[in-house]
């Protein structure tokens, strides 16, 4: 709210706001590839939160007649994140292979998910920023369009890492949907926009970079 008070003296410029692209989904994830079109219905608190900042920003363009673009990434992942409980399923997989610990499984190895490389999200916001018409607000999904199980997941970066888990397995956190994969079609259409870091190559970086700074991590 401090923020949206804040914009009420600068209408002039273009917000861009991170927002979810599983989460803010919710139930409605089962039609799958999800569109920007899709009504949102979050089922957790964080997916809640990030659609409640996108009303009141929305809520700020049209009164003000301001340029907002909201972007919707998917579970982005890449050199630079570090682990964190609960969060990021990608680190924990490689804390778990460094540490040589099990690892803990919440829900189904069925679970889907659409990975997205980082450099290919921070390409999605440089063509917002130099190609979005200002006087419009738009959303765009941000994903590789493609999905992916725990299992296979796991399998990728077991080849990755040269290691095998050990599973334990855990109920799955309140507020779990089974499939998030994002339709990417509008970013195409109108940024020519399209991921260019399939998920082996982001993964191969990426435990480069976890290997080399684990120590600080």
């Amino acid at each position: 709210l401090a923020l949206i008070e804040a914009l009420q003296l600068h209408s002039d410029i273009h917000v861009i706001f991170l927002s979810s692209g599983g989460t803010v989904y919710g139930q409605e994830s089962t039609n799958q590839p999800i569109t920007e079109d899709t009504t949102p219905f979050p089922m957790s608190y964080h997916g809640a939160s990030k659609l409640s900042v996108e009303h009141f920003l929305n809520a700020w363009a049209a009164q003000n007649k301001a340029s907002l673009t909201i972007i919707r990434p998917s579970n982005v992942f890449g050199p630079g994140q570090p682990y964190a409980p609960g969060f990021g399923v990608i680190p924990a997989l490689f804390k778990s292979v460094s540490d040589d610990q099990e690892f803990i499984v919440r829900g189904s190895l069925e679970s889907v998910r659409d990975y997205l490389y980082i450099t290919d999200l921070i390409k999605l916001i440089n063509k917002v920023l130099v190609k979005v018409n200002p006087s419009k607000s738009m959303v765009f999904n941000a994903g590789s369009g493609i999905g992916t199980s725990l299992r296979q997941l796991m399998n990728a970066v077991e080849n990755t890492c040269s290691h095998h888990f050990k599973l334990q397995t855990q109920s799955a956190y309140l507020g779990e949907v089974s499939s998030v994969v994002l339709d990417i079609n509008q970013a195409r259409k109108y940024l020519n926009w399209v991921p260019q870091t399939e998920l082996k190559i982001g993964l191969e970086k990426t435990w480069d970079w976890w290997i080399n700074h684990r120590p600080l991590i």
